[in-house]
């Protein structure tokens, strides 16, 4: 299938239908791959259900109709109309232990007659584009100011690059920190009761940011006739994990250790990314070494004083040269002055 079209020309009033439709009081969508192409589509039993909810929306086209009969007449006249396209599952079986996904990512469209016939329980995709929205240029906005202050990172004062970096360090825990709960708890409770919850189940799928954090809680029943269900084998996995985790606890670095090292990267990722200021010390080893700046600035101390005490030395050996000189000289004139008698 081609790219997706641009809003058909049609009666205005079957598109003011359908963009009430498509607003955020319409019908719930969600976004799915359909022959290679990403679509927005919503189900036959929402439809239905906001037909119930919103029954003035269709008065003026199925006057006197029961909600599902006039979400039945709506949708296949926008089918008509080519605003929509009837879908459905692109694998009809769930694998093993699963439920057929209530919105699924991948669909495929109905060819043949029953493509424009309505049906609850299939899926209906939008052809065409939903109108461009203010937000979109804010966030391409955003997009380039960021990457401008990326840019400029190495010119931030010290103080915003410590931020900058503290407040990456602490989101990349905190992800890791929801992805080693989520296995976790989904080990946990396969061991134990053979089900496997997963918390933020689509944290790691292919789906939109509005999206990311629903469900929160999602159960996946295993296959009971399946080997790997039964009660010795989740035991014996269990166990293996336990002894797993008390050998790494066992052989776990102290913390002292710990804050040694943690002291001695924080270092290094400083000095890769140049974030030093004036008087920075570092931390590795519990004890402060000067800084590539402190360092200097000693040096050109130390070198400044050998130059002193050379320059002294110099004075010193010249005033006493002088000074031998002079003594002789003395001398000379005193023997110049005695009486001949005395020589």
């Amino acid at each position: 299938m081609a790219a997706l079209a641009r809003k058909p020309s049609g009666a205005p009033a079957y598109i003011e239908l359908a963009e009430k439709l498509r607003s955020k009081q319409g019908v719930e969508a969600h976004t799915g791959i359909c022959e290679n192409v990403r679509v927005e589509y919503v189900r036959g039993q929402d439809l239905v259900a906001w037909a119930q909810e919103h029954p003035e929306a269709l008065e003026r086209f199925t006057k006197g109709k029961s909600a599902q009969d006039a979400a039945r007449e709506v949708v296949e006249l926008l089918l008509r109309r080519g605003l929509l396209r009837r879908c459905d599952h692109m694998y009809k079986k769930p694998p093993p232990g699963k439920k057929l996904a209530k919105y699924p990512r991948k669909l495929v469209f109905f060819l043949g007659p029953e493509a424009g016939v309505f049906a609850e329980d299939s899926f209906y995709s939008w052809t065409y584009d939903r109108p461009t929205s203010p937000w979109v240029y804010a966030g391409a906005a955003v997009a380039v100011l960021g990457a401008l202050l990326v840019s400029l990172f190495p010119l931030a004062p010290y103080s915003v690059k410590v931020a900058v970096l503290y407040t990456s360090a602490g989101l990349l825990i905190a992800i890791i920190g929801v992805l080693v709960l989520r296995a976790v708890i989904a080990a946990a409770t396969w061991v134990v009761a053979g089900k496997t919850v997963w918390v933020l189940p689509n944290v790691l799928a292919d789906v939109p940011l509005n999206q990311l954090l629903k469900p929160l809680v999602e159960v996946e029943a295993s296959d009971p006739s399946h080997w790997g269900s039964h009660p010795l084998v989740r035991l014996g996995v269990g166990a293996a994990l336990a002894g797993v985790l008390y050998v790494l606890y066992a052989h776990a670095p102290d913390k002292g250790s710990v804050a040694r090292e943690a002291s001695k990267y924080r270092d290094e990722l400083f000095d890769l990314l140049n974030v030093h200021k004036e008087g920075y010390q570092r931390l590795a080893g519990n004890t402060t070494e000067p800084s590539a700046g402190n360092t200097s600035a000693t040096a050109e101390a130390a070198a400044a004083e050998a130059a002193g005490n050379a320059s002294a030395d110099v004075s010193g050996v010249h005033s006493s040269t002088s000074s031998g000189k002079a003594s002789e000289a003395d001398d000379t004139q005193a023997q110049s002055d005695m009486p001949s008698e005395e020589l």
